[in-house]
């Protein structure tokens, strides 16, 4: 989830973004993201050429593009609610 503050104009996640051709091991396995994703809890959503993921803690490169977009749009998103 992207969390909005209005107080501060901070936006929060509770996801990193994963490359599907990454490896997995949760669960004490390996497996390629993305195989098992759509069956497990952690998973979001996909997000143009990302799995959005609440199990790993740290985004794969070239993430940047796709967050500053989802960001934009929430900033605007938000500030339209006002």
């Amino acid at each position: 989830m992207l969390t909005y503050s209005y107080e501060t104009g901070r936006i929060t996640r509770d996801f990193v973004f994963k490359k599907p051709d990454g490896n997995c091991n949760k669960d004490g396995r390996n497996i390629p993201i993305g195989v098992f994703c759509k069956t497990c809890e952690h998973f979001r959503t996909i997000k143009e050429s990302f799995i959005l993921c609440g199990y790993h803690k740290t985004d794969d490169p070239g993430y940047e593009p796709v967050r500053d977009r989802m960001y934009v749009r929430l900033r605007i998103e938000a500030l339209d609610q006002l």
